[in-house]
Formats: C-alpha cells, sequence, structure tokens
C-alpha cells in the first residue's frame, strides 16, 4: 500500500466516522445505506491488508444477522469496528508492531525524555493510538533500569498523541516501560501492549 493509497483510507474512515457520528446524534433509524458505505470501506481496506490483518478483518463485516439488533446499537458497533480497522490498516501499512524473543506482539511507541532538576518527563507517542476515538485506560505494568523492576511513584497524563509519564528525576542509565493501553468496543474490552526502552543519560 502506498502512501496515496493510506491517505485516501484515512480520509474516507474520518467522513464515515462523521456520518455514523451525525446518525446516533439524530438517532435516525434507517441505516441501510449506511451499512451498505461501511462493508464496503471494509471491502476496499481488506485488498490492502496484510494476510494477518485480512484474517482478524472478516469479523467485522455486519451481516444479516446482525438486522436482529436496533439501529442505535449496529451504529455504536460499525464506530467501534471502523476504529479497529483502521488500525489494522495502519500497523499493516507502517509495521508498528514489533515482537519479542518469545514471539508477543508490542505496539512500536516514540519517546522522548525531558527532565530537570526537579521531575523526569516521558513523553510516549504514537500515531496508531491517535486514531483511537474511544476513551481508553493507561497501564503502566512495569518499569525496569538497567534489566531489574524498579518501583517507583509516577503519574500519567494524557497527551495529544499517546501519554506522558511524570516521575522524579532518573538515575542515568537504560530504561524499559511496558503497559497496555485498554478500549472497549462490541467484543468488550481490547488491551494494546506497548513496551519502549530508552535511555536517560
Amino acid at each position: 500500500m502506498n502512501t496515496k493509497k493510506h491517505a485516501a483510507i484515512t480520509t474516507s474512515y474520518e467522513q464515515l466516522i462523521a456520518k455514523v457520528d451525525r446518525a446516533m446524534i439524530s438517532k435516525e433509524s434507517n441505516i441501510k445505506s449506511l451499512v451498505q458505505e461501511y462493508d464496503e470501506f471494509l471491502i476496499d481496506i481488506k485488498s490492502v491488508l496484510a494476510t494477518y490483518y485480512k484474517e482478524k478483518l472478516d469479523q467485522y463485516f455486519l451481516t444479516t444477522d446482525h438486522l436482529n439488533f436496533n439501529a442505535e446499537y449496529r451504529l455504536k458497533m460499525m464506530k467501534n469496528n471502523l476504529t479497529t480497522a483502521i488500525i489494522y490498516t495502519y500497523e499493516s501499512f507502517t509495521g508498528n508492531m514489533i515482537y519479542s524473543d518469545t514471539g508477543s506482539r508490542y505496539l512500536r511507541v516514540r519517546t522522548t525524555v525531558k527532565q530537570n532538576e526537579h521531575q523526569t518527563k516521558i513523553i510516549l507517542f504514537s500515531n496508531v493510538f491517535l486514531l483511537i476515538k474511544q476513551e481508553n485506560l493507561i497501564i503502566v505494568d512495569k518499569i525496569i533500569f538497567n534489566g531489574f523492576e524498579k518501583k517507583m511513584d509516577f503519574n500519567i497524563t494524557k497527551n495529544h498523541g499517546f501519554t506522558d509519564i511524570i516521575l522524579d528525576s532518573l538515575t542515568s542509565g537504560t530504561y524499559k516501560i511496558e503497559g497496555t493501553v485498554q478500549y472497549f468496543n462490541r467484543n468488550g474490552k481490547t488491551a494494546i501492549p506497548f513496551r519502549e526502552e530508552f535511555k536517560v543519560q
């Protein structure tokens, strides 16, 4: 998938999400054309996904079985599914997943460290998390210092790209942060693990 195609898919996603939001606000009951547009969007992005993501995307198409649900429920389902689908697209396009020695998958994030004499701010950034429109919960499971887990107090504040983790000033060395971002969709809670390593001079 080239950059132009990826940009076109992102635009289509944003336009479709806006239509779903308007339908939810106006409590529309006849959403047949919107469901058709939704399925066509999934077909379009499925054609450019890596095989791993194509198989995962199949569960998000709306079928005749979903007609048993009311329009409001189907709209919420569509919005959640669109968010997941566009994340698959971004991951497939940019290779944002990394793999550990055990085969576990983690989301790749970028780190900027800012320090002063009073505190250290670790700025984590991920384009993928920019696409998650639902309210999410960021959990830091562990902080590892020079290969050993280190207990320390910290505060988490969300930024436009992912999150800031604020700690007391850190000792020089190599740190690794492991955690998850959790959000809710039609299948319940979804947790995306992340892991990032950085150095403090």
